[in-house]
């Protein structure tokens, strides 16, 4: 019998292939490595550079107010993404509020798991009622001069009131009445001469004895925060089962789109859901916001003027 002649066959190396070029033609952004920011800003405006969050926190915001101009000068015109580090291998999220206050555009979260960064999140995105795109914050551009802009400090009083409808945990209809409390957080950011860090203070109520439906604090102090930087500070409310601290609901807002006096805040499930057990629930609240500086001058003027007063009673000898 005949042998058959081998057939050759050609192989292509594709190794070095990472993206089809057709694809590549149509695709906006292009991701490249981030080697210093000389070369970083000359480069094309379509490339974008993207971070893990332990190197934000580690490197990009600990190295000194230079290092963070020069990241905010590369977001007012390029684009940068910021993703939760690989060892985060439970899926818990990082804070947000760094990347928003240099200008990063995009800000990746592991959605899958609900914690209290991802509320604050939510927070952020209910600005324009939770519809489409929002603006950067005012003070993640450098000004004219090119120094980081700078809001003015204010001070921030929250006291809360009372609850209704408020629901059992996971919403659930049946079990034991639950003894609610609220705590108050701030998310903010400092920036200083050695870098960008993030600043939260919580601060929370007592407990109301089994008593969901209207629960009332009977008291009249103010929970007080100094906010550094207002256009990117995030409010959160949650409220937890004293028994045994189990989560029930929550609801996050910028303190930019706080608005002053007696206000209904309503809240939402782990899931930033409003329907079902949570259709209704909500808390009644007092807000008051100052200048912190004009506060701070008042008050001392206050004291000296009570230091300089005279007796307030007259003497019968």
């Amino acid at each position: 019998p005949t042998q058959e002649p081998m057939k050759t066959v050609q192989t292509v190396d594709t190794q070095h292939v990472k993206i089809a070029p057709s694809l590549a033609e149509i695709t906006l952004f292009h991701g490249t490595r981030h080697k210093s920011w000389e070369q970083s800003n000359a480069m094309p405006t379509h490339h974008m550079h993207s971070f893990n969050d332990s190197k934000v926190s580690q490197r990009l915001c600990r190295q000194g107010i230079e290092n963070i101009g020069n990241w905010m000068k590369y977001n007012s015109s390029r684009m940068s993404r910021l993703y939760p580090s690989g060892l985060r291998y439970k899926s818990s999220n990082f804070n947000p509020l760094l990347g928003w206050s240099t200008g990063s555009q995009l800000i990746a979260l592991n959605f899958q798991t609900t914690d209290e960064f991802m509320h604050v999140n939510h927070g952020r995105f209910r600005q324009y009622g939770g519809c489409g795109y929002i603006p950067r914050p005012i003070t993640s551009f450098l000004s004219r001069n090119g120094t980081i802009s700078r809001d003015r400090e204010v001070l921030l009083k929250i006291r809360v009131m009372s609850g209704s409808r408020l629901p059992k945990p996971h919403g659930t209809y049946s079990g034991d009445c639950i003894s609610p409390y609220v705590k108050v957080s701030v998310h903010d950011v400092t920036i200083d001469k050695v870098g960008a860090r993030e600043v939260t203070k919580t601060c929370k109520t007592q407990a109301i004895k089994g008593n969901g439906l209207n629960p009332f604090w009977d008291h009249h102090d103010f929970f007080e925060f100094i906010i550094k930087r207002k256009s990117v500070a995030i409010l959160l409310f949650t409220v937890h089962n004293e028994s045994d601290d189990a989560f029930i609901a929550c609801s996050s807002i910028p303190i930019s789109c706080l608005r002053l006096g007696y206000r209904s805040v309503k809240l939402f499930d782990a899931w930033h859901r409003r329907s079902g057990a949570f259709a209704f629930a909500s808390l009644l609240v007092e807000i008051e916001m100052y200048d912190h500086q004009k506060y701070k001058k008042a008050e001392e003027a206050a004291r000296q003027k009570r230091r300089t007063a005279g007796p307030r009673f007259i003497s019968l000898d």
